[in-house]
């Protein structure tokens, strides 16, 4: 180049190398800066993340620890913050979130299931309107719960997948308490039987459970042949799976007893009450309320066939057995003494023992625990039937003849008001005291004759 312009070019030049050099070097720096202050962030997060999913399974697992000790309130929580930390980390949609609200569905719906928790306690029929409203607010979070984890493992893993069949059998199990949603839980019991067939084999205990479950779904629908069919299955595979002297066995025969029951056919339901209470006496002895729901079946069963006598004599065996054990609870023993006190005094009514019939139904009207348990030791000698026992007739004896005078007494006492009408003032009053003599002179005699029994 001609020197002017090298010149020139020098002295342009010159300047803006310098300049963009520092330029770059600062823009290095902020884009560095930046770049660290992403990388933190993101550090931060990820650490953030990680630490909360190991915490989300710390919480996971003592939910499982307390779901297999039963404790399901304890189990619920520590689920409802392990599902918390996962949504907010994960999102809805997740896989592992919709885990978690299989495993708090699954604690909601035990925690209001007695009879499928293993807890003894009261029918939800047999609660009171508090007990109810916390029994329906478990249900329906259950089923939320149970709604949401069975549509995204269907989403993510397929229909055919064990765990959906899982969930759509806890499902379906909760909408079986719902009452007007029997016809879904049948589907979702349905195909849990069916995947749980596929995938581990029709002699598997799931699959006996998933048949127990489709068994009471078709009962509460009026379905009985249906019902007898699943609980005769279930049947088969409890036997080929435990023996014939296995709990699950004895709780099968008990199903069948019901479900023939429901469909009028007494016969077999009285001989797979009689298999079940069997087994009973043989794992437990004559000594346990386990026996003691055994003989309260037969009871039902002997008193739909109108064997009254043996129906009286099962009821009153449950009577001796329940008022011997002390360590129920006693709503549990209190439920189950009412119905056995109830089957022996309709039971003796029908056979015109009034008398009998009317003792049991004081026993059964004064408070069922302590009357019972005093009556069984008072009148009725352990392993006796009523019509053997010389206390329990003088008792009934007695009971008849305070009675007569009662009634009696009334009598008089009707009598009189009526004369007293149509007498002068003087005689009526006489009259009315004479009968009120009459009825505190056999009220005492009353009193004395059976002292703390009659009011």
């Amino acid at each position: 180049l001609p020197p002017c312009c090298r010149c020139q070019l020098s002295t342009v030049n010159a300047p803006y190398t310098k300049a963009n050099k520092r330029r770059c070097r600062i823009a290095s720096n902020k884009s560095e800066m930046r770049a660290l202050d992403s990388c933190a962030a993101s550090l931060a997060a990820s650490v953030e993340k990680k630490e909360g999913l190991a915490a989300a399974a710390d919480h996971l697992k003592i939910g499982d620890a307390h779901f297999s000790r039963k404790c399901y309130a304890q189990a619920v929580h520590s689920y409802q913050v392990a599902l918390n930390i996962r949504i907010r980390l994960l999102g809805e949609g997740a896989l592992k979130v919709a885990n978690v609200r299989h495993s708090l569905g699954v604690a909601l719906l035990m925690s209001s299931l007695p009879e499928q928790s293993g807890r003894e306690g009261p029918a939800p029929t047999a609660l009171g309107d508090t007990d109810k409203k916390k029994y329906q607010s478990a249900i329906w979070r259950a089923t939320e719960c149970l709604e949401c984890s069975l549509q995204v493992r269907r989403k993510k893993l397929g229909a055919s997948h064990i765990d959906v069949a899982e969930t759509a059998y806890f499902l379906g199990l909760a909408l079986t308490q719902v009452g007007d949603r029997l016809a879904e839980a049948l589907e979702l019991l349905h195909l849990a039987f069916r995947v749980r067939c596929s995938v581990l084999g029709q002699n598997n205990p799931l699959v006996a459970e998933t048949l127990e479950s489709l068994g009471a779904a078709y009962l509460k629908d009026g379905n009985y042949h249906r019902a007898i069919q699943a609980y005769a299955f279930a049947l088969s595979v409890h036997q080929s799976l435990k023996g014939e002297d296995a709990n699950e066995v004895a709780a099968d025969h008990q199903a069948l007893s019901q479900a023939y029951m429901a469909a009028g056919d007494h016969d077999k339901a009285l001989h797979h009450s009689l298999e079940a209470l069997t087994i009973l006496r043989k794992r437990y002895g004559n000594s346990d309320y386990r026996t003691a729901d055994g003989w309260l079946r037969a009871g039902r069963c002997h008193f739909a066939r109108g064997d009254l006598r043996l129906a009286a004599k099962s009821a009153l065996r449950a009577v001796h057995i329940l008022s011997s054990i002390r360590e129920l609870a006693m709503d549990v023993c209190a439920l189950r003494l009412r119905e056995a006190w109830t089957i022996l005094a309709e039971a003796r009514w029908e056979m015109q023992d009034y008398e009998l019939a009317v003792i049991a139904t004081i026993v059964l009207a004064r408070g069922v625990v302590d009357s019972a348990v005093n009556y069984v030791a008072n009148y009725v000698a352990p392993g006796q039937d009523f019509a053997g026992s010389t206390s329990t007739a003088s008792a009934a004896q007695t009971l008849a003849a305070a009675a007569a005078q009662t009634h009696a007494a009334s009598a008089a006492q009707t009598q009189a008001a009526s004369a007293a009408q149509a007498q002068v003032a003087a005689s009526a009053q006489a009259q009315a005291a004479s009968a009120a003599q009459t009825q505190a002179s056999s009220a005492a005699q009353t009193e004395t004759l059976i002292p703390g029994l009659v009011e």
